[in-house]
């Protein structure tokens, strides 16, 4: 049986190092993400790594700034 689903929008709840990471990935494919915290200062923090981390692509030409 194959079933075909399009995906949009994925949520992340805990945004530690797998759950900032996990956000990265599917943002970088085109996906919706929402991310979700208990502590509301873990997902600025959780903004700030991923920012820095795909500068860091774009600087090194794995990433367009687009």
């Amino acid at each position: 049986m194959k079933i075909r689903t399009t995906i949009h929008t994925v949520a992340v709840f805990g945004t530690g190092t797998m759950g900032s990471g996990i956000a990265q990935v599917f943002a970088a494919s085109g996906k919706t993400v929402l991310m979700h915290d208990a502590d509301s200062a873990a997902i600025e923090r959780a903004l700030g790594v991923i920012r820095k981390s795909l500068d860091k692509f774009v600087s090194k030409g794995k990433l367009s700034e687009a």
